[in-house]
This record gives structure tokens, sequence and C-alpha cells, in this order.
């Protein structure tokens, strides 16, 4: 399998403010000061960066990041990018110092979306705290979460993903919705068939136990986000819930995710996508603390 993990995205928004102070103040990510040329680097690890901000009208993600091992993974892949006509560029030194990473191509997926395939990110040589309401996310091997998108052909994406990429499917919600694994994690993309259009729907992000999204549900109802219920899906077994961005596509924030064993794993069809929850929240949402624990607070 060529890719290892989904290493970073680099984002686009009219909204940079916004997304500072929501990703900061909500999900709980490290935000960086911001480089020379505008992008804002937030963090959830040791890595250099996770997310990538850029100022601009689209609102969308507009390079999905994916690590390979080395550089024999990475000239191999360009290979097979190479002979199925994807037409690989190889990025130059100003593009690997941009991403702080040793090697790096780039192509684009049957939908369009723009992929960058790199390895040697750089690692940020000191001790990481998430924030104060958020203990850990969890990330290493497993990479920064996943991303679920739209796509016009799922038969061509899917067989892009599989074929050349490697990835292997874990399950699929009938013919509209592909979870596909490239390392342990359940997912690290899904592809979805549902309106015939190119989009992302959602950016998922796990973190260390279930008080850290209990917590960020609570800083998202005080702030009156647009949001879901918690809920548990019906083949990663994440406990979630989904809060709209700045630009207007979710992030899916949760615990607890599926590892998968591939020697036992078995592709399966599920036939829902939640066990419980994930309903839509009016907003604003009415929320105040109930009668005793106005009482217990004292005055």
């Amino acid at each position: 399998m060529s890719v290892t993990a989904l290493g970073y995205l680099s984002l686009e928004t009219s909204h940079m403010d916004d997304w500072i102070s929501f990703g900061r103040d909500v999900l709980g990510l490290k935000v960086e000061q911001p480089e020379p040329d505008g992008r804002v680097r937030m963090r959830m690890d040791d890595r250099w960066a996770r997310l990538i901000l850029a100022s601009g009208e689209r609102e969308n993600i507009v390079r999905y990041g994916w690590e390979v091992r080395d550089s024999a993974a990475l000239n191999d892949l360009a290979g097979r990018l190479d002979q199925a006509k994807c037409q690989p560029i190889v990025g130059t030194a100003d593009d690997r110092q941009r991403l702080q990473v040793e090697g790096l191509i780039s192509c684009k997926d049957p939908a369009g979306n723009e992929l960058e395939f790199f390895y040697g990110q750089r690692r940020i040589c000191e001790p990481f705290y998430a924030s104060p309401h958020v203990s850990a996310f969890k990330t290493g091997g497993l990479g920064l979460g996943h991303v679920v998108i739209e796509v016009e052909d799922i038969d061509k994406c899917l067989a892009f993903y599989t074929d050349i990429l490697g990835f292997r499917i874990s399950d699929q919600l009938a013919r509209s919705l592909y979870f596909l694994r490239c390392n342990q994690r359940h997912h690290s993309i899904a592809l979805a068939s549902l309106n015939g259009k190119n989009r992302v729907l959602h950016i998922m992000l796990e973190v260390a136990t279930l008080d850290d999204v209990g917590r960020v549900f609570d800083r998202s109802l005080d702030r009156q986000v647009r949001m879901s219920t918690l809920g548990v899906h019906s083949n990663d077994l994440v406990t979630s819930f989904y809060l709209e961005t700045p630009s207007g596509y979710e992030i899916e924030f949760g615990w607890n995710g599926r590892l998968v064993d591939d020697a036992s794993w078995v592709t399966t069809t599920i036939d829902r996508p939640s066990l419980w929850g994930h309903r839509e929240l009016e907003q604003p949402a009415r929320v105040h603390p109930r009668r005793f624990q106005q009482v217990a607070s004292g005055p």
C-alpha cells in the first residue's frame, strides 16, 4: 500500500479570522503565527501543520496531503500515476519548502481534487499541548483523521483510490458511500454519490477522551454553532457530533474510532450510518444549566 495516512489538508477561506477563532477556541487546535505569505498553520500534534489555511474565495479543501513512507514509495507511486496517465508533477524546492517536506508530487483525482503526496514532513521537537479543553488528538501513524467527499463519478474515483493509490474498502452504505482505509483507522477517506456534485462533506478529527468531545460540544452550544446531537456510527463506532465550519462544510468531532486488522477484517455493507444520534439541532439552541446545577454552584 503506497499511501500511509492523511497527513494534512490545505483550506481556502474568506473567513480567516472566524476560522482562527473556531480552530483555537472551539476545536482546541494550536494556531501558529501566520507565515510570511499569510497562511495560517493549525497543529494537532508534533507535525509542522495538519490544517493549512490560506485566504481566498473558495470555501473548500484545495489540496489533500497524503503521506507515503519514504522516497522509494514516492517514486513507486509517481511511476504508477504516470502509467495510469494521471500526469504527476514533481514538487519544486519552493513547493517542498512551503510544506516543510522532503519529497513531493501532485496530481488530480478523477473528480478534479488536487492531491499532494509527500514524505518527511518536519516535526516540531518540543512537547505538544493541545489546549485547556482538549487533552490530545489521536493522530500519529493514523494521520489527522478522515475526510468525506462527494464525487460525480464514484466508480472512476473508487478505482483510482483503490487500484492506483492502494486504499482498501472497509465497508459501504448501499452504493452511495464507500469507506476507504490506508492504515488501521477504519477510513481515511469516504467517497459519496448523493447529488452528482464534487464537494466536501466533512473533515473528521479524533480526540483522546470522551470528555474532550463533551467539552467541545458544550463550547459549540455556547457559541451557537450549527451542529448535530451526539451519536455513534454503525461502522467505525466513533462517538461524535458534527459542527459547521466558517466555510459551510462540517467537522465531525469524535472519540473511540475502531481500528482495523487487515488479517481478519471482512468488508460488509451497512444499512444505516448511525446506531443512534447524529440528529440536526435547530439553532440557536436554547440551553442553560439545569436547576440543581444552578443551586449547586452557589451564589
